[in-house]
């Protein structure tokens, strides 16, 4: 086995996760795996729809200072998109690595390893089993730094086409079907654009979105990059008190009337949703519809643990205005 005692440097925008599974690739490429098992006390695979993975401590760790543990939280993780709509207890213990265990009159003790968190919901969706790509970045970075990488905007299950090419993101070979689920195996995308098990091309493709769709992937993108600390996510009004702010605005600030709103407006957001393609986000979206999990009146009475997809269709639905970035620069 190969000996390599440093972490790579992570790429502009590159996925942590992908940057310990290229060091594990150096180490062994062999057996990547084997060298995960050794490296992580979970098992499992590596989702790409974590908020949070002990993997982000390790990298840390080995950087010994040189890049800080909330550098990476921020730049190289999905953190920053799903944290402005937690609840605030696990973004603390993300940030601060830490668990309160006892109640309010007892000694609390902390622990330093955080449990990995899931995105809530995350397998209704249609973008979150797959690690997905943009066939031109994967050019683009190979002739760049040498090799493709997962980028962490690829990830965003609220989006369908890479922000900088506007070419539809690929989560799978269209030819065979293959696809990477698990980043043990597969450290980086096919770094020709050729699937990896049938040898067939990925080819850029591009496809129409509506306002509400671009609308939607925009304040994706815009969480993702928010400003401030991430202890105070700069999103986090809109993306808790937003859809009832939405809500006043339709009943003149009656707000014991606006459960009975949402009730009315029920029937006109499903109506919206499919009509507006948003059907295309959820593996069973008449499912999602039947079962009311994205009931209007669910979103009004419960503010905190919504994914971020759901938060932004609400507030588009409403017509709720999406605060400006220029404002925070």
């Amino acid at each position: 086995m190969s000996k390599v005692s440093f972490m790579p440097t992570p790429f502009d925008g590159e996925h942590f996760a992908g940057v310990v599974s290229r060091k594990a690739t150096l180490l062994d490429s062999s057996n990547p795996k084997l060298v995960f098992e050794r490296m992580l006390s979970e098992g499992g695979s590596l989702s790409n729809q974590r908020i949070y993975h002990p993997l982000i401590d390790i990298a840390a760790n080995a950087y010994e200072g040189s890049i800080s543990r909330e550098y990476l939280l921020r730049k190289h993780s999905l953190f920053p998109y799903y944290s402005p709509s937690m609840h605030f207890r696990d973004v603390d213990k993300i940030i601060n690595k830490r668990i309160r265990k006892g109640g309010l009159w007892k000694r609390c003790e902390f622990i330093e390893q955080v449990p990995s968190l899931s995105a809530p919901l995350c397998r209704t969706l249609s973008f979150s089993l797959a690690w997905r790509w943009c066939p031109l970045c994967a050019i683009e970075d190979e002739k760049r730094v040498g090799t493709s990488y997962w980028h962490v905007e690829h990830q965003l299950p609220s989006m369908i086409t890479c922000s900088k090419h506007a070419c539809e993101l690929l989560e799978s070979c269209n030819t065979c079907g293959f696809s990477s689920i698990d980043i043990r195996i597969m450290a980086t995308p096919p770094t020709t654009n050729k699937c990896t098990k049938c040898g067939a091309i990925h080819r850029a493709s591009y496809v129409d979105l509506n306002g509400h769709i671009t609308w939607v992937q925009q304040a994706s993108m815009d969480l993702l990059n928010s400003p401030g600390m991430l202890s105070k996510p700069y999103f986090e009004h809109v993306m808790k008190r937003g859809i009832q702010s939405g809500f006043s605005n339709l009943n003149g600030g009656r707000i014991r009337e606006q459960v009975f709103v949402a009730a009315r407006l029920q029937q006109d957001f499903v109506a919206w949703f499919f009509e507006h393609g948003f059907e295309r986000f959820f593996h069973e979206p008449e499912v999602v519809i039947n079962y009311k999990t994205l009931s209007l009146e669910k979103a009004l009475r419960n503010v905190n643990g919504w994914h971020p997809l759901f938060v932004l269709m609400w507030l588009r639905f409403l017509a709720v205005e999406w605060p400006s970035l220029e404002i925070a620069a």
